[in-house]
């Protein structure tokens, strides 16, 4: 390698790295660290030649060839991949120092990684992302290529002209599999190969080593939308060995469970969980039917959306603290995206309603407000409303609270909150069996007296029919003859 002499477009002064500052196969300058990762460094680059500037990715040399086969294979899956939303490669070969690298363009822009820091995102932009996403994936599995390795990092939004921020760009197909060859070494058995991807992305049967195909990387993709929608993961396990666990054999956890925001995405869900069928036999047949699926669901739960943000304003207590307030919330709501901002109305309404200190800040000093627990997500919520504010389902009437009480032999009033100290728990159990023992013995008194009663009239009916009644009165009537 030489040294360069173009001072213009190097940056030494903050990477320590040896190539840094030099020529790469007598034509790729190299300027700066891009970012690193197991198997090698990613450099950005100037072709002297050409004067423009590539990414170089360049593999560790340590020996070992199953490391230099993955970096061909990707070499080679990249070039068979030719569409907009996969990376452009330009270059492939090793360096006299032996050194081998890829060359690709250059590109500008955040991971989608970077992009879920600031929160989940809304259905209409996760949609967005993930159409793009499904083409790019289309082009390599009609190509032979599976990626095996899709994960947020590996999703590139960019800035394009005429798109907005989120032009995407599917990256590193560095352990993709090719539909002439297989993820191990030639002439090993199946079971001594290695495991290889992000163990929260994996599907089954990589997992279990088993052959995989394009529908593991519905599988994939499907945990990814589970991410960006919900900020979570569809499994929850405490060690890599329990993950790939829970991948085989674990039932995955719904949106909802994950966040409250996302109870409206009821289509979405059921495609994700179709997407993570255990067998590939039941996960969508292609990757194209899953993005035609996404579509139709984004655009079914975003009128869900609309439809509840309209039932939330009419349910909301008409009193006079709240309906300015609800009026302001709904109007502001007309302003802004529909599909984004409707989904996260929920929060946003119990927040402005009940406050950062809960549903007892807008009590008058003094007033009790009545309130019940949602029997879905266990919220506060109160009786005259018909769904719940915070996770959008329906509720119990009054007539079904009091049945649900009767049955339960709760025979107090309803819970009731306000700022005066609360009844202790288990003072309030006490109260509860005291009362319903006292009923129990009432009935039992009420059952002695009607027994008692009845048994005098009995006798005064055999003392009539048997003559006594008459007897009785001649003694009355003639006294001097006793």
């Amino acid at each position: 390698m030489n040294n360069l002499t173009d001072d213009d477009e190097i940056s030494i002064h903050l990477e320590q790295d040896p190539l840094i500052g030099q020529t790469l196969a007598g034509r790729y300058g190299i300027v700066s660290i891009i970012g690193r990762g197991g198997m090698g460094v990613v450099y950005k680059a100037k072709h002297l030649a050409m004067d423009r500037f590539v990414a170089v990715k360049t593999l560790h040399i340590g020996g070992d060839p199953e490391a230099l086969r993955r970096f061909q294979q990707e070499a080679k899956a990249v070039s068979q991949v030719k569409h907009p939303h996969t990376v452009t490669l330009y270059d492939f070969g090793v360096s006299s120092e032996g050194q081998p690298f890829l060359v690709m363009e250059l590109l500008n822009g955040i991971s989608l990684r970077e992009a879920l820091k600031e929160g989940p995102l809304n259905l209409t932009r996760a949609n967005e992302i993930f159409q793009q996403v499904v083409e790019a994936l289309s082009c390599a599995h009609e190509a032979g290529v599976v990626h095996k390795d899709l994960k947020p990092e590996n999703i590139m939004l960019s800035q394009k002209p005429g798109f907005g921020p989120d032009w995407v760009h599917v990256l590193d197909f560095g352990i993709s599999t090719m539909s002439s060859s297989t993820d191990r070494p030639t002439g090993l058995p199946r079971e001594l190969g290695k495991i290889v991807g992000s163990p929260p992305y994996m599907s089954p049967e990589q997992c279990s080593l088993s052959d995989v195909d394009h529908r593991s990387d519905i599988y994939s993709l499907a945990i990814c939308l589970f991410e960006c929608l919900s900020g979570g993961f569809p499994y929850k396990a405490r060690t890599a060995i329990e993950l790939l666990e829970c991948h085989i054999a674990g039932k995955p956890r719904a949106l909802r469970e994950i966040n409250v925001n996302t109870s409206t995405y009821e289509s979405v869900s059921q495609l994700i969980n179709k997407a993570l069928e255990k067998k590939p036999d039941r996960r969508h047949e292609h990757i194209k039917l899953f993005g035609a699926e996404l579509e139709e669901a984004v655009l079914t739960d975003s009128k869900r959306g609309l439809a509840l943000k309209d039932r939330i304003s009419m349910e909301v207590p008409r009193t006079a603290e709240f309906a300015d307030l609800n009026k302001e919330i709904i109007d502001g709501l007309e302003d802004e995206d529909r599909h984004g901002k409707a989904l996260n109305l929920l929060n946003q309404l119990r927040h402005m309603i009940y406050g950062d200190e809960g549903p007892h800040k807008d009590a008058k000093e003094g007033e009790k407000i009545v309130f019940f627990e949602c029997p879905h997500c266990k919220a506060e919520t109160q009786p005259d409303l018909s769904l719940c504010l915070c996770c959008g389902r329906s509720l119990a009437t009054k007539d079904d609270f009091s049945k649900l009480r009767a049955a339960r032999g709760d025979f107090s009033l309803p819970k009731q909150k306000s700022q005066q100290k609360e009844t202790p728990k288990v003072s309030r159990e006490f109260s509860q069996r005291t009362k319903a023992a006292m009923v129990k013995t009432g009935r039992a008194w009420t059952r002695s007296l009607g027994l008692l009663f009845l048994g005098l009239i009995l006798i005064v009916c055999v003392f009539v029919v048997s003559g006594g009644y008459q007897l009785v009165v001649s003694n009355f009537k003639h006294p001097a003859r006793n």
